[in-house]
């Protein structure tokens, strides 16, 4: 990690950790409008990834805040057969979430430092893009896309995140906005081509799922789908 970074990511730190002891608790202390879009942001992950996830799959949540998507799996019947865990880059809100979920892995890291590199099989990112923290746009962006790109080595199936969207009738000077088409191109150019794009709900976002190859190719199985995978059976050529 640059120097550069480092002070980027310092910059969102103290922004975030400003706003978590101004507001204590509740959406608004992690820079959410309401709980209603924001389990709606949580829907639009879930959905994408609830085909693949199985009993016992580790979700890790980059940027887990008081653990709210937890709470959300809780509402979902899933918190009891996901092994969930968290990357938290302010202490003082991993020290409230685990007054709730003390059985809960939370850490107070940078996800970029290879020294503390986990290994999971989805990582997870809501909101984590939005807030650029007053940092020049060009920095941010190329921070998010090594963000991605990170969650996406340390996940062993795949990788589910929302971005506010270029398409939009309103803007906040506070917040990146991001291109769907380039952020499709980037995805699989750099990552998978097992990319969903959802723009379905009302919110000015999108939330993309990217899974990975070998993930897939043992998902789907049958000799009719070898052929997508490099490896055709004699039968399906």
């Amino acid at each position: 990690m640059t120097p550069e970074q480092e002070a980027a990511i310092n910059v969102v730190r103290n922004a975030y950790e400003m706003n978590f002891h101004e507001h204590k608790s509740g959406p608004k202390s992690l820079f959410w409008n309401d709980r209603a879009t924001q389990y709606l942001r949580f829907e639009q992950i879930l959905q994408g990834l609830r085909p693949f996830i199985g009993a016992g799959a580790s979700i890790h949540d980059l940027g887990s805040g008081l653990c709210d998507f937890y709470d959300f799996l809780h509402t979902q019947g899933l918190a009891s057969v996901i092994d969930y865990s968290g990357t938290e880059l302010v202490e003082d809100m991993n020290v409230a979430a685990r007054k709730c979920f003390p059985h809960l892995k939370l850490e107070s890291r940078n996800f970029l430092d290879n020294v503390t590199a986990g290994e999971y099989d989805f990582c997870i990112a809501s909101g984590t893009f939005n807030l650029h923290g007053g940092i020049a746009e060009p920095a941010w962006r190329a921070l998010c896309m090594q963000l991605i790109e990170t969650m996406f080595e340390r996940s062993r199936r795949g990788i589910a995140f929302n971005m506010l969207s270029s398409y939009r009738t309103r803007s906040d000077a506070s917040l990146c906005y991001f291109d769907p088409r380039e952020m499709f191109d980037f995805l699989t150019r750099r990552l998978s081509r097992f990319v969903t794009v959802d723009t379905s709900s009302p919110l000015f976002e999108v939330t993309y799922t990217v899974m990975k190859q070998d993930f897939m190719s043992n998902h789907y199985e049958q000799p009719e789908f070898r052929k997508y995978f490099g490896n055709p059976s004699p039968s399906t050529r």
